[in-house]
């Protein structure tokens, strides 16, 4: 049995001798996203938790232990969730978890329970390292892969229907490695902003013929941890790399 981890508000003072209260509890915090009742959501990888706060940021409940369903502690053995780096919601309030050390993305209803999966080898790709993911306005799931260097584009149904970044011999073509946090533009823009770790930092992208990356050394490679189950394509996004 694990130990209950306190959540709560602490007060910090700063080099400058100013005060801050912070929300402490924490073990590896990263994914952040708001409830539809004006909540907040945090992802922690090392309690594979997703924690959940009211609006007040008192701690409410968490997802991710050996029970299915939103529990009143993080103590226990962890179950559905490994690794949870980030967490979105959908239009029906589905949270859609990327989980980077299992590989996958848990799709739980809004009690908490795990309703499937996206990303063991269904849909037509298996994840490797999913760091984060958004929706387009019409509904489409964007995922950056951060060990595949891509960002993979998944219908309501599960299926990868587009890629990009990450040819076969896995160089990224755009000049992005390492991808996270993918934020797509206003509903008839076509325009996708990321932000990339390992090379030129925030890249948008927008729809168009396929173009050249910039004529830069090309970032390090990122082995993947595994295959995916087909080859990734391109889709048709121009990149214009900020400096």
């Amino acid at each position: 049995m694990g130990r209950a981890i306190p959540f709560g508000l602490a007060s910090t003072r700063l080099a400058n001798g100013a005060s801050v209260d912070i929300l402490s509890g924490f073990r590896r915090p990263f994914g952040l996203e708001f409830s539809n009742d004006g909540g907040l959501l945090v992802a922690d990888m090392d309690l594979h938790r997703v924690i959940r706060f009211d609006d007040r940021l008192q701690f409410r409940d968490a997802i991710g232990g050996a029970r299915d369903g939103w529990q009143p502690d993080v103590s226990g053995t962890n179950g559905s969730l490994r690794g949870p780096h980030a967490v979105c919601r959908d239009a029906a309030d589905r949270l859609y978890v990327t989980e980077y050390q299992g590989q996958r993305i848990g799709v739980f209803d809004a009690e908490g329970r795990c309703l499937h999966r996206i990303g063991e080898g269904d849909g037509g790709v298996a994840l490797a390292g999913p760091a984060s993911a958004s929706f387009t306005p019409e509904g489409a799931l964007l995922v950056a892969e951060y060990a595949l260097n891509a960002i993979l584009r998944f219908e309501p149904t599960g299926r990868c229907s587009g890629a990009l970044g990450a040819p076969a011999d896995g160089a990224p073509p755009h000049g992005f490695g390492a991808p996270v946090s993918p934020t797509p533009g206003t509903t008839g823009s076509n325009a996708l902003h990321l932000t990339a770790t390992i090379g030129r930092g925030l890249a948008p992208l927008r729809r168009g013929p396929p173009e050249p990356g910039p004529a830069t050394d090309p970032p390090p490679r990122v082995e993947p941890q595994a295959a995916s189950t087909r080859p990734l394509r391109s889709t048709s996004f121009r990149a214009e790399v900020c400096s």
